[in-house]
């Protein structure tokens, strides 16, 4: 085990970022497959070999398919979301929830997406007039506005009214206060302790919040008859008959590896409490990983002029083809802002690496052993920054993405990989494209305009 005490107590007290804390293991790693350190009084092993990797993420799953998050929903019920559920549980919800996040979904989405994205740039055009942006703030409100609609099937007012409540709560949720935050990494170290001492990791009007959000759109469609093709509808459906209606499209054949095998034994009961966590977590998900995102991809391609022509190019002569009609099918066609996005997220991955729960003993070749219960870490945010994977590695160069074959295997992981990928990549990365394909197709950026975006691409 090669982290300090020290190390640890200044992550534990924010004295330093988890990006630095994580990075810093990773150099001492170098030359070495795998190591470990304690985080707490947890063993956790960083994983750099890709081999391995593999093995874990895909190859030897059934050893590591849970994230190993602790958490009691009796105390915090919207932590009873698909990322922190475990076993046959998890492979039962997320096998009802897949056919939610298909490209054919997200096709009904579009047009909600298209009114907000149209409110977005008046907005902009109206309120900058040339001058300096604070880019996240609008696109925060805008992804509030998003995901209300395409989620809830409501107007979020973000956009028109930044006092608006849906916005006072994603403050709360991520902007916590400081005895908050001091919780929060205390149960990070000590899970154990925190369950015991009934921790309250989520703030209670958050908590209320989401819980009367749910079931009023719950009782409002089902007096109405409404229909929306949104994440409520999609919800409800699973609430009445335990499963979603769906037909794959000719091009969704590729998204059969989202389901996995499960124990026809397994019994989850689909309670309000459970469908109000998995709104929240589509929220949390989407809302400020979006704004960052999109703000990344805007402030790189502010910073290269060069980039930005390219990707403006490329979305006039799309949009021209289509007389001015953003489809998916526009979207797919946008070759070099895929690139541009997906070489933003390799500088600025959402989260510093995947962690991952052995559940049994594994078998290393050398002969050692990952005991069960051990946390294993793969740090996607330092691979993909590593010379001996990308050439310049700091470097913003989109034109890498263009030949798959530049890409090695289990390396470039923002969204992670295998039956474990995150399920809300295709909606986060459509709605990168979408407002990025808007800005670039409506707007000039420049660096001075997007100056104050700096303070966000640091390490957290």
């Amino acid at each position: 085990m090669i982290a300090s005490n020290l190390a640890t107590l200044k992550l534990l007290f924010l004295r330093v970022s988890i990006f630095d804390f994580i990075q810093s293991i990773y150099d001492r790693l170098e030359g070495s497959g795998i190591g470990g350190y304690f985080q707490g009084t947890t063993p956790v092993f960083m994983v750099r070999d890709v081999e391995l990797i593999n093995k874990i993420l895909i190859k030897d799953f059934s050893h590591f398919h849970d994230h190993g998050f602790l958490v009691d929903t009796e105390v915090n019920p919207l932590e009873g979301h698909l990322f922190n559920m475990e076993g046959q549980k998890w492979r039962a919800l997320r096998n009802k929830l897949s056919p939610t996040f298909t490209s054919g979904k997200l096709k009904w989405m579009l047009p909600q997406m298209s009114e907000c994205a149209d409110q977005l740039v008046q907005v902009l055009q109206k309120e900058t007039h040339g001058e300096d942006v604070l880019i996240r703030d609008y696109l925060s409100r805008f992804s509030i506005d998003v995901i209300s609609s395409c989620a809830f099937g409501l107007e979020g007012g973000a956009l028109k009214d930044p006092d608006c409540e849906f916005r006072k709560m994603a403050k709360k949720i991520f902007r916590p206060s400081g005895i908050m935050r001091v919780k929060n990494t205390f149960r990070l170290f000590f899970p154990k302790t925190a369950n015991w001492l009934k921790m309250k990791l989520i703030d209670p009007e958050v908590n209320d919040f989401f819980f009367n959000l749910t079931r009023q759109a719950f009782e409002h469609r089902l007096k109405t008859g409404l229909r929306r093709n949104d994440f409520v509808d999609l919800l409800l459906q699973l609430k009445q008959k335990g499963w979603v209606d769906y037909e794959p499209e000719e091009d969704e054949e590729k998204e059969e590896k989202d389901h996995v095998e499960v124990d026809p034994d397994t019994k989850l009961v689909l309670t309000d409490g459970l469908l109000a966590a998995q709104s929240f977590i589509f929220l949390i998900a989407g809302l400020e990983n979006i704004a960052v995102s999109i703000s990344l991809v805007l402030f790189l391609l502010s910073r290269h002029q060069d980039a930005q022509e390219k990707a403006r190019q490329e979305v006039k002569r799309v949009a021209e083809k289509h007389r001015g009609h953003f489809s998916y099918d526009a979207l797919k066609e946008m070759v070099y802002l895929e690139c541009c996005i997906t070489e933003a997220l390799r500088l600025y991955p959402p989260a510093v690496g995947l962690f991952h729960h052995c559940t049994k003993d594994y078998l290393l070749e050398d002969g050692q052993t990952i005991k069960k219960g051990t946390t294993v870490i793969i740090p996607s945010y330092s691979m993909q920054r590593d010379p001996q994977y990308f050439q310049d590695p700091d470097e913003f160069q989109p034109e890498r993405f263009l030949d798959d074959h530049n890409v090695p295997s289990n390396v470039y992981l923002p969204f992670g990989a295998g039956p474990r990928v995150c399920i809300g990549e295709k909606p986060s990365v459509c709605k990168e494209y979408f407002t990025s394909y808007y800005i670039n197709y409506y707007l000039l950026i420049t660096l001075h305009q997007l100056l104050h975006i700096v303070s966000y691409t640091g390490n957290g």
